[in-house]
């Protein structure tokens, strides 16, 4: 499973499906968060704190839609995929995992294959899917996806943190890692930017795709509210190692394609997460949340971290900020939070 999408209280997200001799499938779940189970079979189970919980959301679980692999033994490899109003977006990049031997060290990059965009139709009573194709990149994260129209013609907008190839993850590697400061070529490896691709449904066909802002972006976030519309902002932070702060948050506006910055020295930030002030009165009406690792401050490595609260619109110091003397590494997707919403913003801080 994936990085999952709430549409009217139902969870979806993307798994894979395996059997032989037919080939793997990519699988779209829906788990209905409200409903309660039917089924005399289920009972109620204990979680590791022995504390009885409540009915599992996988007795709803069913299997909405599947797309076969356009390998017979290999499957994609996948983190993100989108949804609008009315599809569901999977794309298969040409990276793959040979299914006989399911290690990330049997993962091959074909860079002569295109990258597929299946386009799945969720109205379940008529299933249908589309492909589109367009030449071969890598991703890890969707930034965001939706429909609209171009003159009387029906679009699909689709903006992803894309790399020319899979190089990002051999970057990642200990040994990668290890030789970072004397690679001369470790910063290209990471060499990515935002793009948004326009898919024609009338014609099946990929009318263009381009550079949202030249400056790389990753662990992507918007407003939760605006997933699958139409939006104006997405929140990152910085993947160009080489730059000057590589540690900064971005906020990035996809329809002017400009991009605003926030840094301190020797400072690196965590996956942003956006939260939308109450009663709030536009799409960036919020906080932004990030824990940031300082480096540099002794020869033993770190020794601070800090929750930092921006305010999402100006990207301006909020009044909270919280430092613990100890560094805390916080992996991707894993930043859970309370938020006392009441606070106001102290504007003491001024950022580019």
């Amino acid at each position: 499973m994936i990085s999952p999408h709430i549409w009217n209280k139902k969870y979806y997200n993307l798994g894979s499906k395996l059997g032989f001799p037919l080939r793997p499938c990519y699988a779209i779940a829906e788990m209905d968060c409200n409903s309660k189970t039917n089924n005399p079979q289920h009972k109620a189970v204990k979680n590791r704190f022995d504390q009885p919980t409540s009915k599992s959301p996988w007795s709803t679980a069913k299997i909405v839609a599947t797309i076969p692999s356009r390998w017979p033994l290999r499957l994609g490899y996948m983190h993100s995929f989108a949804t609008t109003k009315n599809y569901f977006i999977i794309i298969e990049q040409p990276l793959s995992i040979w299914m006989p031997k399911f290690a990330v060290d049997h993962l091959q990059f074909f860079p002569e294959e295109d990258t597929y965009f299946y386009v799945v139709s969720r109205n379940q009573a008529h299933p249908q899917s589309r492909v589109f194709r367009v030449p071969a990149f890598f991703y890890f994260h969707t930034i965001n996806g939706f429909e609209t129209k171009d003159g009387e013609d029906d679009i699909i907008v689709v903006d992803i943190c894309c790399y020319d190839d899979a190089s990002a993850i051999d970057s990642m590697y200990v040994a990668a890692l290890e030789n970072a400061k004397t690679n001369p070529d470790y910063a290209k490896m990471l060499h990515g930017r935002p793009k948004r691709f326009i898919l024609k449904t009338a014609n099946g066909q990929v009318a263009e795709s381009q550079m949202i802002v030249n400056i790389g972006c990753e662990m992507p976030k918007i407003n939760v509210e605006f997933n699958g519309m139409p939006y104006n902002y997405f929140y990152a932070i910085c993947s160009d190692v080489a730059d000057e702060n590589p540690g900064q948050l971005i906020k990035v506006d996809v329809v002017n394609n400009t991009f605003k910055t926030w840094n301190e020295p020797n400072a690196f930030a965590s996956e942003p997460i956006f939260v939308p002030a109450p009663n709030s009165k536009g799409e960036d009406d919020g906080i932004i949340m990030s824990i940031i690792l300082y480096s540099g401050e002794s020869r033993a490595g770190p020794n601070r971290s800090t929750l930092v609260i921006l305010n999402a619109r100006i990207l301006y110091h909020c009044k909270g900020k919280l430092d613990d003397p100890s560094p805390c590494y916080c992996k991707e997707n894993s930043l859970l939070v309370l938020v006392d919403k009441r606070k106001h913003f102290n504007k003491d801080y001024c950022i580019q």
